[in-house]
């Protein structure tokens, strides 16, 4: 197997994995994140590859969808499959596209939270601190004393690595 197709294959199977565990451990694999820690006790809300809002522990019942965080997942998902059809047929252009498609959903994700387009970014920037802060990543600690902190999360980094590996994969095959 050659170099090229083993990453394209790579990055195809991280950015379904990256995907699927956005919802098995949000905590953990989310996109994106806002939590609140006192005493101790830290509970989150965080966002998924696909645009859901997954809460942990589920103690508030937030439910909700982004619907530009749908697209960016279908483009992942799009994606990883012409990385996978690049790699398996050994096709540059297929591999290419399914590169740059697995790059277009975090990236979707970073526009949508910069523009403030979508549903979570408003809760971003309802919970978000003091005026002018940074909505891609922040902490604010409140008297009490309890700290806030939102960014971009683990699963959206893996999702650019995805991105970055099906990329060059496609592009040496």
């Amino acid at each position: 197997m050659g170099t090229g197709k083993a990453l394209a294959l790579i990055g195809a199977v991280l950015a379904l994995a990256t995907l699927a565990l956005s919802f098995v451990i949000p905590n953990f694999f989310g996109w994106y994140r806002i939590e609140m820690s006192a005493l101790g006790i830290t509970a989150g809300v965080y966002y998924t590859g696909l645009g859901t809002i997954v809460v942990v522990p589920a103690i508030i019942p937030i439910t909700g969808m982004d619907i530009l965080g749908v697209i960016g997942g279908i483009l992942l998902i799009v994606g990883s499959i012409a990385c996978i059809i690049g790699g398996v047929k050994e096709s540059k252009a297929a591999g290419i596209i399914g590169g740059v498609l697995i790059l277009l959903s975090p990236l979707i994700l970073i526009i949508n939270l910069l523009v403030g387009a979508g549903d979570f970014a408003v809760m971003i920037q309802s919970l978000g601190g003091p005026a002018g802060a940074s909505v891609l990543w922040g902490s604010i600690t409140i008297p009490g004393p309890i700290t806030l902190s939102w960014g971009i999360w683990i699963g959206s980094f893996l999702s650019l690595g995805a991105g970055v590996l099906g990329l060059a994969g496609g592009a040496a095959v």
